[in-house]
């Protein structure tokens, strides 16, 4: 039993996460994450929504959340704005951790 829990706990640290990835007009890029946005002190419309960001030309980074409805990804950010993108031309990427 130690031997099987043992096992299980390697291969559920060696679990991939998917994001996809879209530039932005001045050379930054948003990146759509599969985990699940935890702060809901900081965007009330979070809540099981999943996380996201926005890298700019700078390096500069603005948190969010995002979620697909009407065909269509929504995304809150930190800093009060709200974006709507169309789903098309994002590209998908698998991360090893």
């Amino acid at each position: 039993m130690k031997k099987l829990l043992a096992i299980l706990l390697l291969v559920a640290g060696v679990a991939h996460a998917d994001y996809w990835t879209y530039p932005t007009k001045d050379a930054g890029e948003i990146v759509l994450t599969t985990e699940m946005f935890s702060s809901d002190h900081v965007i009330k419309n979070c809540r099981n929504w999943f996380a996201g960001y926005v890298i700019d030309k700078f390096n500069r980074v603005i948190y969010g959340c995002w979620n697909v409805m009407n065909e269509k990804i929504h995304m809150y950010f930190t800093d009060g704005d709200f974006r709507v993108y169309t789903k098309d031309n994002w590209v998908y990427h698998k991360e090893g951790k």
